[in-house]
């Protein structure tokens, strides 16, 4: 899970001054995260690859400016959209393409603590996957940045360029939508199930 907000903010302050374990312990925490958000516009893997390596190069090269960054993570964020929104220019694309892969599986799928439910929950999250890549593009991009990122719905408003009630707009239907479709395969609501705290972790962090 990546760093809050005032956490975050420190250690740009602190890479501002040069410190390489704060740069690195950055990398580790954004990494995945920014590849992640990157393939939402770029298919190519290797694109995305490129664009968030290239910003984490200049962001060690003008280390000395972060401490002035006001919001460091809608800050990244926004610096990859750019880059990917630039390289779609330069290569004439003329719209946005989602990858139809699901979430990276390290980041998405939670720690189970019974093996005797292994196979249960990696049909359920296989199901999870493909009912969220059957999302609208736009709705899939924001319940992947809120629900399995963790940022704010603010923070992707503030990212994407689209009003908070907008994205939490977007947040309710993607929830509403993943309850009906799971609801069929698990024989109940997995929102009310969630709500009850029953034993369906995945079901409880998405819900």
């Amino acid at each position: 899970m990546a760093e809050g907000e005032t956490e975050l903010k420190e250690l740009f302050k602190v890479i501002s001054l040069g410190d390489k374990r704060a740069f690195d312990s950055l990398f580790k925490n954004y990494y995945v995260l920014l590849i992640r958000f990157a393939s939402s516009y770029l298919r190519q893997e290797e694109d995305a690859d490129e664009v968030v390596s290239d910003l984490f190069v200049k962001l060690w090269l003008k280390r000395v400016e972060l401490d002035k960054i006001v919001n460091p993570k809608v800050y990244l964020y926004v610096s990859v959209k750019n880059a990917c929104l630039n390289v779609i220019r330069n290569t004439s694309r003329n719209k946005f393409n989602l990858l139809d892969g699901s979430p990276d599986e390290q980041q998405a799928a939670p720690v189970y603590c019974s093996p005797q439910t292994i196979m249960e929950d990696k049909q359920l999250q296989a199901k999870l996957d493909q009912a969220v890549s059957a999302l609208p593009e736009q709705r899939r991009l924001i319940f992947t940045m809120v629900k399995l990122d963790g940022l704010k719905c603010r923070e992707v408003a503030e990212i994407l360029n689209l009003s908070v009630r907008t994205v939490e707009g977007q947040v309710f239907k993607a929830v509403r939508t993943l309850a009906d479709e799971l609801t069929g395969y698990l024989g109940y609501n997995p929102a009310t199930a969630a709500k009850h705290k029953l034993n369906v972790n995945l079901l409880y962090f998405l819900f």
